[in-house]
């Protein structure tokens, strides 16, 4: 029990601090993107409703990540699987850093854009392996990777 507690809170905390710099990064915005300085797709969402869009997948990540900790199988396959989101993390991370980091690295954010979509895909069938739930809590992250890439399509034609 003492072991599993541990589990959960840790993957809490690197959740928790992963939403806490990206918010940072959108509320700073470095590159100007809510400033004016590039011209936004029509759909693009605004500061606010980025983060409640992030805050929102990270609940859910969290939510599915604690199934999986809780889940009775062995520990290589709740290791692989929860390796798999941190690169997961870790892509959509660059993403957002990528876009509203110093200049708005754009062409960086496609093609970071593009392994996300892939990472999301394999993440969301690795934990659906070992709880459907927990796969399932994972499709708005997936919807939001391909809404993500015409974002960045749209982004790389408008400037």
């Amino acid at each position: 029990m003492k072991k599993s507690f541990s589990g959960i809170f840790f993957t809490c905390l690197i959740i928790g601090l992963f939403g806490f710099s990206l918010y940072t990064l959108i509320q700073n915005d470095f590159a100007g993107f809510f400033s004016g300085s590039f011209r936004l797709p029509a759909a693009f969402p605004t500061r606010n409703g980025l983060i409640l869009i992030w805050f929102f997948l990270l609940l859910l990540t969290a939510i599915s990540s604690i199934s999986i900790l809780k889940n009775k199988i062995s520990i290589n396959r709740k290791k692989n699987a929860l390796i798999i989101l941190l690169m997961l993390l870790g892509s959509i991370y660059g993403w957002n850093f990528l876009l509203f980091s110093l200049q708005g690295n754009l062409l960086g954010a496609l093609a970071i854009n593009i392994g996300e979509i892939v990472l999301s895909g394999l993440t969301m069938f690795m934990f659906w392996l070992i709880h459907h739930q927990a796969g399932y809590l994972l499709f708005p992250t997936f919807i939001w990777s391909l809404f993500s890439l015409y974002l960045s399509i749209s982004l790389v034609v408008l400037n």
